[in-house]
């Protein structure tokens, strides 16, 4: 199982808005994909002005993540309608391997010591 890691920053005002387009558009086009497992959409208050959201896409092989990036799985999929939201995004996405979860359907090592 990979973990496939996306960062944006958006206006704090705005979070609600830019949250619901990324659901809207990245989360919706990765469910129709064979091979994806989920998903998580984190906010971190990053300074008065503005927040940090973070999309933690989890994907049973990097053919998977082919699927929904393309050959090159290290660009971040970006949509039209970002910028609108305030959205200022990382181009590029990080991919780990799950070691261990113990969160539903992330697959991982569930072992305990």
């Amino acid at each position: 199982m990979i973990a496939r890691t996306w960062t944006c920053r958006a206006p704090r005002a705005n979070a609600g808005a830019a949250a619901a387009h990324i659901l809207r558009t990245g989360i919706a086009e990765c469910r129709e994909v064979d091979g994806y497992r989920g998903s998580q959409l984190l906010r971190r208050d990053a300074d008065p002005a503005f927040c940090e959201l973070v999309l933690v896409t989890y994907w049973e092989s990097l053919d998977a993540i082919r699927q929904f990036a393309g050959r090159d799985t290290s660009h971040a999929v970006l949509y039209p309608g970002d910028e609108r939201h305030g959205i200022l995004a990382h181009g590029t996405v990080t991919h780990r391997e799950i070691i261990y979860s113990d969160l539903p359907g992330t697959g991982g090592t569930n072992a305990r010591r």
